[in-house]
């Protein structure tokens, strides 16, 4: 984790690199906020596509809690992170201007992680499941880390987080003798995140602040399985968002006459069927007796996204 998270404060350093000119005269504060802007979009689909793979089962349909014996419930924990190429977004800063040494410790890919506790509870005489899931930082008051070691720079930043999901399925087959389980269903996320950077390099410094709300309602289709104890799956989704996003920042520029910047900006949409984004998901569960572990992947085809996930819980 501790990896996944330094990688996130790397990848998000080059965009606070431009504030430090070489000369340290001026700073083009129009270049700033283009690459704000686009690290905080960048950041923001990436943070729904792993906030998307949070409250997953192998099981398309888990069975129900009333009448059936035993009754069918799970509980757990899932973890998921998104894979970001991040050439493009450093060509793209060495081609603003910044000096390509600045951005050589910077990994090819960005990974942004998340994590939640999940349950589900099987139906009450029909034939669906009910699930939710809930995640917040540990501890409530943010990750603090300090990324001093990636660069000449002394970098701190700090991630707080709380996000929250709930979704319903319906089996239209519900896996009796040689048929598989496939359900339908939809569901609705929150996610709230902010990620805020200090960052000091001498006499000169940045102070910038991500903010990410997003809401998420989406409908599916799964369908799985069980052979013994392995349960292969497959499924796909559309997901629709509504965000509503910003950053905010301020610079100190030491110089024979030294100067303080400040800026911020908004950026968001509504539920638009034009930005629907597609998704298809597969894996394998193991289902060992009042256990369940989950392998899963997704890919987005539009926003070219790779998600990959671990679930695991108790489970009747």
């Amino acid at each position: 984790m501790k990896k996944l998270v330094l990688s996130i404060g790397a990848a998000l350093c080059i965009y606070g690199m431009v504030v430090f000119p070489v000369s340290g005269q001026s700073l083009d504060t129009s270049a700033l906020n283009d690459k704000m802007g686009s690290a905080l979009d960048t950041i923001s689909n990436a943070v729904t596509e792993a906030t998307s793979q949070m409250n997953l089962t192998a099981e398309a349909y888990i069975g129900k809690l009333f009448p059936s014996l035993p009754a069918h419930f799970m509980v757990g924990l899932s973890a998921s992170t998104t894979i970001i190429d991040m050439n493009p977004l450093k060509d793209a800063i060495v081609t603003g201007g910044v000096d390509s040494a600045s951005v050589s410790g910077v990994p090819h890919t960005l990974v942004l992680p998340a994590w939640a506790i999940q349950a589900r509870l099987g139906g009450i005489v029909l034939p669906f499941d009910i699930g939710g899931f809930v995640s917040f930082s540990i501890p409530i008051s943010g990750l603090s880390i300090d990324l001093s070691k990636m660069s000449d720079a002394q970098i701190k930043m700090i991630i707080k987080n709380t996000s929250a999901g709930l979704d319903l399925r319906y089996a239209i087959l519900q896996g009796k003798g040689r048929w598989p389980k496939i359900s339908l269903g939809g569901g609705y996320f929150y996610v709230n995140k902010n990620y805020t950077f200090a960052i000091a390099d001498g006499d000169n410094s940045l102070d910038t602040t991500f903010t990410i709300k997003t809401h998420a309602l989406y409908v599916q289709m799964q369908i799985s399985k069980q052979f013994a104890f392995i349960a292969p799956y497959l499924g796909a989704r559309a997901l629709f968002t509504k965000e509503a996003n910003s950053f905010s920042w301020d610079a100190h520029i030491e110089s024979s006459t030294p100067k303080d910047y400040a800026d911020t900006a908004s950026f968001g949409h509504n539920f638009e069927a034009s930005r629907v984004q597609p998704q298809i998901f597969a894996g394998i569960g193991f289902l060992p007796p009042f256990g369940q572990i989950t392998l899963g992947c997704q890919y987005n085809p539009r926003l070219n996204l790779w998600t990959v996930s671990v679930h695991g819980g108790f489970r009747m």
